[in-house]
């Protein structure tokens, strides 16, 4: 049986099957897997055309490279951006074992589901780690989640290419209604939960990105809009404001409220488009094509409303291996039709783009200082 660490480094052909809309290959690096209603896959190269990508001498482009700018810029992960976007402080929380901290807002996103244009309610996912479990648990979910796809050793392993799982629904748009997309995805890092639960940890991804702008509300901000927030050593909630582009194609602005739990052994973070600032003079919910002249400078056309976004995201430290944290994203997201024409090019993109905020953020995460 072939080591499962020789797998990353050794060129060969790739051998790709599909069943139903489950794609499963066996080296890396990825490319989407379609099929049926859904996408599911594992983080891994799919065609015998990159088997010059993954020889050791050929390295996969990087995600800022021109074979990557087909994807577009990081920012157009929408649904991890929104989960993300509004830095928290709850690294210097300290805890009893019996304590348990509420986060309203995920237990809305839970009870009520995501409102999409129309009323239309979608439930998000349950998380797959719950908390309190011991290492057997623990490792009987890992392994119930990723075995088919590749071994638990694998997936948890202290490997910047270690593979993630992605899981990408479609739920059909009615009449003018947007497409909705339903992500759940979930890697292992390693690294300091504590680092994670530090807003300067964020910040700094924030600030490399280019493509994305971030307000945090003032006080005085919150009052004109008669909006409180309620914030303690376990709990921390804002609101935020975001300018996001989209394949270079779409700006988006939108008004984010984020409730962030800290448990001794997790952290919860949900999001989402809150809708009350619909039409904010300041912090609109709005979207807005963008188009280049000849000299290539962008152009933008009218302003239209936007609304139907959100999740969660779940932090889980690991008692096996030492130092593992389990990330889980949970999220839906709004596209209308005419950001793209009809088209959509976006979906496609996501599970290469997937892995490139994944191995990002475990990169920024090695280089936090232990």
């Amino acid at each position: 049986m072939t080591d499962w660490k020789s797998r990353m480094t050794k060129p060969r052909w790739i051998n790709l099957t599909v069943q139903g809309n489950f794609c499963e290959s066996d080296t890396f690096p990825p490319l989407p897997c379609t099929g049926g209603r859904g996408i599911e896959g594992e983080g891994r190269a799919t065609g015998r055309a990159l088997e010059a990508a993954i020889s050791p001498q050929t390295p996969h482009p990087r995600p800022h490279s021109p074979a990557y700018r087909g994807a577009g810029s990081r920012a157009v992960l929408l649904c991890l951006l929104i989960v993300t976007s509004s830095p928290y402080n709850l690294a210097a929380a300290s805890f009893s074992e019996r304590e348990e901290a509420a986060n309203p807002l995920y237990e809305v996103l839970q009870k009520e589901g995501l409102t999409l244009v129309g009323g239309k309610k979608v439930p998000l996912s349950p998380p797959f780690m719950a908390d309190g479990l011991d290492a057997a648990k623990q490792r009987e979910i890992l392994e119930t989640l990723v075995s088919k796809r590749f071994p638990v050793e694998e997936f948890t392993a202290k490997l910047g290419t270690a593979p993630h799982f992605h899981r990408i629904r479609k739920i059909a748009a009615e009449g003018p209604s947007p497409l909705a997309l339903v992500v759940d995805i979930a890697f292992v890092a390693h690294g300091s939960l504590d680092a994670v639960a530090d807003r300067d940890f964020l910040e700094k991804l924030h600030k490399k990105s280019k493509d994305r702008r971030i307000h945090l509300l003032t006080a005085k901000e919150l009052e004109k809009r008669k909006l409180k927030v309620e914030s303690n050593r376990r709990c921390e909630e804002r609101y935020s404001h975001g300018t996001f582009t989209i394949l270079d194609r779409v700006e988006l602005r939108a008004a984010l409220h984020t409730a962030v739990a800290r448990h001794s052994d997790s952290l919860l973070a949900a999001t989402l488009v809150d809708s009350s600032f619909a039409d904010d003079a300041d912090f609109p919910n709005r979207w807005r094509k963008i188009s280049f002249d000849d000299e290539g400078q962008r152009r933008f056309g009218p302003a239209h409303p936007y609304s139907g976004a959100g999740g969660y995201l779940k932090v889980t430290r690991l008692h096996e291996p030492a130092g593992a944290l389990f990330l889980e994203y949970h999220l839906v997201y709004s596209e209308p039709k005419s950001w793209f024409n009809d088209a959509d090019p976006l979906t496609p993109k996501l599970p290469a783009i997937i892995q490139s905020e994944v191995r990002s953020f475990r990169r920024e995460l090695n280089a936090v200082k232990k």
